[in-house]
């Protein structure tokens, strides 16, 4: 069974939006693409090992313009949990 990679991204949008630090195992890091480059773009830091990511913010994350797209786009599902950043 593949990881559920909108399960993964919204642990990785929650470890930067509490400025906290998260270690996710078992994921495939390709399909988390999309949001990882959000996360760095914002400030937030992402580490891949492979079959894992640490993900980890000591700021308060920088605004960034979002666009959702299909796979392997930036997915819909996350632009309520991205709103969060800034409140």
């Amino acid at each position: 069974m593949v990881p559920d990679q909108i399960e993964a991204g919204t642990f990785m949008l929650a470890a930067v939006a509490t400025r906290g630090d998260l270690l996710i195992k078992n994921c495939i890091t390709k399909h988390l693409d999309s949001i990882t480059a959000k996360i760095i773009e914002v400030g937030g830091t992402v580490e891949d090992y492979g079959d894992s990511l640490r993900v980890y913010c000591k700021q308060r994350p920088h605004k960034a313009n979002i666009k959702t797209l299909p796979y392997p786009g930036f997915p819909q599902i996350y632009n309520l949990k991205w709103v969060l950043f800034y409140h």
